[in-house]
C-alpha cells in the first residue's frame, strides 16, 4: 500500500531544507570571513556578496508546472490523514 503525504509533511520537508541551507550558507560566510576573502566592495549594505549572482532564468513551461503543483498541493491537504 501507498503512503499518502500530507501537507504538513511537505511543510515539514521545506522547512528542514531551508533550516539546511541556511546552516550551509552560514559556513560558507564563516570560512571567507577566516579566510579574507570575502570582497567588501561587491557586497550590498547586508553584507551579502552579489559577486557570483547569475541571471535568473525563467523557463516556459514554469506556470504550467507551477498549477501542477498547486493542483498536487491543494490534493494534499484535501486528504484526510
Amino acid at each position: 500500500m501507498e503512503k499518502e503525504i500530507s501537507g504538513s509533511d511537505v511543510l515539514w520537508a521545506i522547512q528542514r531544507a531551508t533550516a539546511q541551507r541556511t546552516r550551509l550558507n552560514a559556513d560558507k560566510r564563516k570560512k571567507k570571513k577566516i579566510t579574507g576573502v570575502e570582497v567588501s566592495s561587491s557586497t550590498g549594505d547586508n553584507g551579502v556578496d552579489y559577486s557570483n549572482v547569475t541571471p535568473l532564468k525563467i523557463k516556459s513551461d514554469w506556470g504550467n508546472r507551477l498549477e501542477e503543483f498547486e493542483k498536487v498541493l491543494k490534493e494534499l491537504q484535501d486528504t484526510e490523514v
